[in-house]
């Protein structure tokens, strides 16, 4: 009698438990298996069959998963390539933000014209479109104008995803353009720094600062560094 009784139990009860906690052991480690296919980032768009909405939830309570906006998540476990100078606040804001462009001091850092990434990160936009409200990382977006927004555009792809940010010229010369919010002595730092690259072109930078409206102004710089050297 009581061996019928623990069968019973058993399958009628334990077994669907028991049953019910492997297939969410399954799905929590296919869905991980499936973001690492994906460069650590997911859309819950590229989710179907048994990765709902619940298992979302559940890994991100957990810490497994990091929302960075409405329908787009990151194992919370990635690093940066710091050593590349790309940090992860980086790659969050381009993949947050698929039109995005790392500019001014985020650029800079990129680049190694500043030594430190900035406390937010920078980020250009078309200045006609719509920023998605729902996101859910800090960054500062800025609207450039078309003359502004494609010139100078260089993508890297990296195992996290690809990101696109501002040529050493672009990102000077945009570093003058807002030298009010950046700081006339890091733009001044930045463009000392442009200076001493080996791979400085002197003529591309004033061409890019014409273009960007800063020539004037960058000049008389330029030309003080250049004959100190």
């Amino acid at each position: 009698m009581f061996q019928f009784l623990y069968t019973f139990a058993f399958v009628f009860i334990g077994w669907p438990l028991y049953n019910n906690g492997m297939q969410k052991k399954y799905s929590h480690e296919s869905l991980l298996r499936l973001f690492k296919e994906n460069d650590g980032y997911m859309k819950t768009g590229q989710l179907k069959g048994e990765f709902n909405e619940i298992l979302i939830k559940e890994l991100e309570a957990s810490g497994t998963i990091v929302k960075l906006r409405h329908g787009l998540f990151r194992l919370a476990d990635i690093e940066g390539f710091e050593e590349a100078r790309i940090p992860l606040p980086f790659l969050d804001a381009c993949h947050s933000l698929p039109v995005g462009i790392l500019c001014l001091t985020s650029s800079a850092y990129y680049h190694g014209l500043v030594p430190v990434p900035p406390g937010i990160t920078e980020i250009a936009v078309p200045h006609n479109i719509r920023v998605p409200r729902s996101l859910a990382i800090t960054v500062d977006i800025l609207y450039f104008r078309n003359r502004f927004y494609n010139t100078g555009v260089e993508t890297l792809r990296t195992e996290l995803g690809e990101f696109r940010f501002y040529d050493r010229e672009k990102t000077v010369c945009d570093l003058f353009r807002y030298r009010k919010k950046v700081g006339e002595e890091l733009a001044l730092g930045a463009l000392k720094k442009y200076v001493e690259h080996p791979e400085a072109d002197f003529a591309k930078l004033l061409q890019v600062a014409a273009r960007c409206r800063v020539k004037l102004i960058l000049q008389p710089y330029l030309k003080a560094l250049v004959w100190a050297l």
